[in-house]
């Protein structure tokens, strides 16, 4: 494969092989075995990484030498040591990102294993005294069933108590707050001027949804060159995610995906979710995923939370 060069985000260089080259084998249901070299200010890693499809439809890359090509080495000390190191993590995170493929940090995991196989051989280091039910994978609506049917159970579970003449702890809303824990308005207009970013130039009305979702679109896309989808519901709400195109064949949105569009908006990656990442019907929800959307992180306005007293 040829190779390319391209500057690391925090100092660096890498040379790795184009990643349309390397998707286009993985897509065609070959391993891919790209020759890598990352070049940090402090040490380089240079070597073989492994890209291939799992039986899941995931895109897995490895950086040990057991998944088929030669592994990935590096010159600091502490790989010299123990054979692993931040700097081999931090060189597998890129490529995860450039080829579209989740990291794995399991010597046991290689093409034609999968990671389902992985987790049953391992069923015999648990507790002699746990359930040996057998692996079932779930899709999305069936777990989306089972969430409504413990919401309702919950449901019951209030109205009994409101019954039997029980107290019920009642949400409450904690304000908007800024940078320093103070609590501030809800806000109405989101501007950002002299900060530069797509349409920094103007306010928006964060009332005028389709504004909002316009300039997340455009934000993020400024960032990132990747297009972005900004879905509205019925109640009011907004949900991030990405264009069918580029969805797994369920719907859902791949792993890496998810983890891609977390970090660019610094959010935990349990909040973008197999559907994408949801924005509640509050203006203060809209501010803060604006300012995440042009890469303002922390934002200047933190959202309203709502809790149980």
């Amino acid at each position: 494969m040829s190779q390319r060069q391209f500057k690391l985000h925090g100092g660096g260089i890498a040379n790795v092989p184009p990643p349309r080259d390397v998707r286009d084998q993985v897509a065609a249901g070959r391993a891919a075995v790209p020759s890598v070299s990352f070049r940090y200010p402090e040490a380089t890693v240079s070597g073989q990484a492994t890209v291939w499809r799992d039986e899941s439809g995931v895109d897995v890359v490895s950086p040990f030498p057991q998944a088929g090509g030669n592994g990935m080495r590096c010159t600091c000390g502490k790989f010299s040591s123990g054979g692993r190191c931040e700097h081999i993590g931090k060189a597998l995170h890129s490529l995860g990102d450039a080829y579209g493929a989740v990291p794995t940090g399991d010597t046991a995991l290689r093409p034609g294993v999968s990671m389902a196989e992985v987790r049953r051989e391992r069923t015999s280091d648990t507790a002699y005294d746990a359930p040996r039910a057998p692996l079932e994978r779930m899709n999305y609506s069936r777990i989306q069933n089972l969430r409504a049917q413990r919401q309702d159970t919950h449901k019951e579970g209030l109205f009994e108590k409101q019954r039997r003449g029980e107290p019920i702890n009642t949400p409450s809303v904690k304000p908007p707050k800024d940078n320093e824990g103070r609590a501030v308005a809800w806000p109405t207009t989101f501007e950002r001027e002299g900060k530069g970013g797509a349409n920094s130039d103007r306010p928006t009305d964060l009332h005028d949804i389709a504004d909002v979702q316009y300039r997340i679109r455009a934000a993020l896309f400024a960032r990132t060159r990747t297009h972005y989808s900004v879905l509205r519901d019925k109640d009011g709400g907004m949900r991030i995610t990405i264009p069918k195109a580029r969805r797994a064949k369920d719907g859902t949105i791949p792993f890496a995906e998810r983890a891609r569009l977390a970090d660019t908006l610094g959010i935990p990656a349990h909040h973008s979710r197999a559907n994408g990442v949801y924005i509640p019907a509050d203006t203060s929800w809209r501010h803060e995923m604006l300012s995440r959307s042009y890469g303002d992180t922390p934002p200047p306005i933190r959202a309203a939370r709502y809790t149980v007293a």
